[in-house]
């Protein structure tokens, strides 16, 4: 578990596991790409702030592919 605000109490932050499917299923990604749902969830990522590039958001899929806890 561990979700976030207003959102669904059952997504987690970080999905540990390798492949796309966990780093896909992680709501930080889903943040960062603006893809949460419901839209209750918030604002995309980061607020205030230019959002990720394609090659920092990789970084990060890259991180939760390799298990990084």
């Amino acid at each position: 578990g561990g979700g976030a605000g207003s959102c669904d109490p059952s997504q987690t932050y970080v999905v540990i596991g390798t492949g796309d499917t966990a780093a896909n299923n992680s709501l930080l990604l889903k943040k960062l790409l603006g893809t949460a749902t419901p839209p209750a969830c918030g604002s995309r990522m980061p607020a205030n702030s230019r959002f990720l590039s394609e090659v920092e958001v990789e970084l990060i899929k890259s991180w939760i592919r390799n298990n990084s806890p």
